[in-house]
């Protein structure tokens, strides 16, 4: 039974990905829709605590139904349950527009922050920066100019 649940997983690779990046980074909406979507499996009589089912061991909980992780197939917004306890919210293609999206937003947010931090720096510290670069050059011609006015006496 067990080989039946692991050849059906490799035709929902996408959605077992889905749920593992949903698993590892972790956002408030697709938690939210975890928690719902646990609230239902918690009382099904095909969740299995302990593992007998599970497609890939040590996994539990998973149903014992379709033999996902629930961990990762609760996080799949593309899943639904086999049961009709739960649908799919978006499929695949959406979740990974919307991904994008998020994504870009985020890089855009810390682009800017970023750049502000780096203007702020030089503010703060342009002008020691300038006396530093200064005092560099003068070693690589020879000393500081105060130096060499008291080697030259």
């Amino acid at each position: 039974m067990k080989i039946s649940k692991l050849l059906g997983a490799l035709g929902n690779l996408d959605k077992i990905a889905e749920g593992i990046k949903n698993n590892i980074f972790k956002r408030d909406d697709v938690e939210a829709i975890a928690k719902l979507r646990w609230a239902e499996c918690k009382v099904c009589p095909l969740l299995d605590r302990v593992g007998k089912s599970c497609a890939v061991p040590n996994t539990q909980p998973c149903c014992s139904d379709c033999g996902c992780s629930l961990s990762l197939k609760l996080r799949s917004l593309s899943s639904g349950c086999p049961k009709g306890r739960w649908e799919a919210v978006m499929d695949g293609k959406q979740e990974n527009t919307l991904v994008n999206q998020w994504l870009g937003k985020e890089k855009e947010i810390n682009d800017a922050y970023i750049k502000a931090q780096r203007e702020e720096l030089k503010k703060t510290w342009g002008k020691d920066i300038k006396k530093a670069k200064a005092l560099i050059q003068e070693k690589k011609k020879g000393g500081c100019k105060s130096c060499n006015k008291n080697k030259k006496k």
